[in-house]
């Protein structure tokens, strides 16, 4: 069996009441019961430590219809994201933004939003972090850990806090203990403001090794992640590797480079009305270097020059998000981060999609065990040649707008001779739009 280093890596994650996933739903990214961890062993990540517990998987997709909840399962981590990296910036008295119960209950819709999360991270120690907030205050935060090579009911506590702002510290705790923080704001976010040793990894797991990308807000992360690399203020071997990546696509891309702009602050009016200074600083930042591709030019079949495009003015959709993903990946298989995006296939040709999760299941493209989980419509991607039975995730949503999850090795007495893909179609798994065209009205 393979032997390998696990690190920064999500092992499960539980989400209660947040938009429309109403009880308690778990994303498991362990192994699963039913199935020899000999099947397609390339897309599982194995390690020796006992309490890491089982092989992970390395890539998890979520399928199901429209409207069904996918989204609302990676935008559950997001927001713990966001709430640790930005809570510390709560003012007094202010609501908590990221506050989205489910609202299709008469009770549900003014009870507590809880986030549980296991993860690896870059020290190698396992770790369990339970948030559980309303609108106003953090009624509960846990940190616990587990000791190395000891069985997972060995875990010890770092910190636990209560909605009375109580903070109970463990003997391994180490860092300040006198903290001045309000009811709305998290105790981690600290970590990001001072030195606190016992938190710095927890922290840094959610500063630096996610990254996810939600539909209709991906462009400025992942631009800005393609601009530090090519500006080398990520390693220099990253340009080489994302211009690689973006040629092995067939986009007719053989080079990048950022063109720096010099945009005139006396012209930011509106009907003779100044832009207030914020607005001003971020159309600067937004439109101080502009990303430019470079096509070859061919002249009676021979290459004779180059052109330069630039990226969102002149290239395709398609393109455009190939190559912020591939700014991401390229840094997440470097140093083996997880990414995470809602609806990978978006503007993305088929085997664009399948070549991106094949670099995280090629252990010789990913060797530091990164993680790429991502929903997706694409239904060649429902595939046993692709992926386990374990990584694939099934979202459905109930008569009363309940979004449930399940893996489809959760399921028994599938074929092995049938693709998996046809018993999807055919609705034998759930997670499949229930259509009715009868229902349409067209005018007359």
């Amino acid at each position: 069996m393979l032997s390998q280093q696990q690190d920064r890596m999500i092992i499960k994650f539980t989400v209660t009441n947040f938009r429309s996933i109403h009880g308690s739903e778990t994303m498991m990214f362990q192994t699963g019961e039913s199935i020899n961890q000999k099947t397609k062993a390339e897309n599982l990540i194995f390690n020796d430590d006992k309490s890491h517990g089982k092989p992970l998987i390395r890539s998890g997709v979520l399928f199901g219809a429209n409207a069904s909840g996918k989204s609302n399962f990676l935008r559950a981590i997001k927001t713990l994201e966001t709430m640790v990296l930005k809570s510390s910036e709560y003012k007094l008295d202010s609501t908590i933004p990221t506050y989205e119960p489910f609202k299709l209950d008469g009770t549900s819709k003014s009870l507590p939003c809880t986030f549980e999360i296991d993860f690896v991270a870059k020290d190698g120690i396992r770790y369990n972090y339970l948030v559980e907030f309303d609108q106003t205050r953090i009624l509960r935060e846990e940190l616990n850990f587990f000791e190395r090579n000891r069985k997972l009911n060995r875990h010890a506590l770092l910190f636990s806090r209560n909605q009375d702002i109580r903070i109970q510290f463990g003997e391994s705790y180490q860092g300040e203990r006198e903290f001045n923080i309000l009811e709305n704001q998290l105790l981690l976010s600290r970590a990001g403001l001072e030195k606190l040793p016992s938190l710095t990894e927890v922290y840094r797991f959610f500063s630096s090794y996610l990254f996810i990308e939600i539909s209709h807000s991906f462009e400025d992360a992942l631009l800005k992640k393609v601009e530090e690399i090519l500006t080398g203020e990520l390693l220099p071997r990253y340009k080489h590797s994302l211009i690689s990546l973006i040629k092995a696509a067939d986009t007719g891309i053989i080079d990048l480079f950022t063109e720096s702009l010099n945009v005139d602050r006396a012209n930011f009016y509106l009907d003779n009305d100044p832009l207030d200074e914020r607005n001003i600083k971020i159309i600067l930042n937004k439109n101080r270097k502009r990303i430019k591709t470079i096509h070859p030019v061919f002249t009676n079949g021979v290459e004779t020059g180059v052109e330069f495009f630039d990226l969102l003015r002149e290239e395709s959709t398609g393109t455009i998000k190939l190559l912020g993903i591939a700014a991401a990946i390229i840094d997440a298989l470097d140093d083996g981060s997880t990414v995470i995006i809602d609806e990978l296939d978006k503007h993305l040709h088929p085997l664009l999609s399948r070549m991106i999760i094949n670099l995280f299941h090629d252990l010789e493209s990913n060797p530091h065990n990164a993680q790429l989980i991502f929903s997706t419509h694409d239904i060649s991607l429902f595939d046993r040649d692709l992926f386990r039975r374990d990584q694939i995730f099934l979202v459905d949503k109930s008569l009363e707008g309940k979004s449930t999850i399940r893996r489809l090795s959760d399921i028994k007495g599938i074929s092995k001779v049938v693709p998996i893909e046809k018993w999807y179609m055919a609705g034998l798994f759930k997670a499949v739009p229930s259509t009715n065209p009868y229902l349409i009205t067209l005018p007359e």
